[in-house]
């Protein structure tokens, strides 16, 4: 019956072991998602990062998140053709869980560069 007791109290353990790690991983993975009440200034951040980084950034449009808590979002970016480009991997390759859908690029007549980028980018919405 000691044994019966000390191999449960052992599971349990190693079932609250299990649930903690799940729940730090789960606080990981969200770290990298948008929080809903956190979009604007997710938005401003990104006007921020291309006047860091030398380029115009406008967001265009956003829509709401889908059942998936995904937004789409349009960006108009212009600068040098460096500052674009910057601009780009920065949102690609930042924190915040995204994929770009769309990415066209054309240098205007004053050697000004504009790319229109569209986004999807992982909200905390839950559906």
């Amino acid at each position: 019956e000691i044994a019966v007791k000390t191999s449960e109290q052992e599971r349990a353990s190693d079932t609250r072991a299990a649930l903690e790690a799940l729940v730090q991983d789960e606080s990981n993975v969200r770290a990298h998602f948008v929080p809903t009440e956190s979009i604007v200034p997710f938005l401003e951040s990104l006007e921020t990062l291309g006047s860091e980084l030398g380029a115009d950034v406008t967001v265009v449009s956003v829509s709401d998140p889908d059942d998936t808590g995904t937004i789409t979002l349009s960006l108009s970016i212009s600068g040098s053709f460096e500052a674009v480009m910057r601009v780009a991997g920065r949102i690609e390759y930042g924190p915040v869980a995204s994929a770009t859908k769309t990415l066209t690029l054309d240098a205007g007549d004053d050697g000004v560069w504009n790319a229109a980028a569209t986004l999807a980018i992982l909200t905390t919405r839950q559906p």
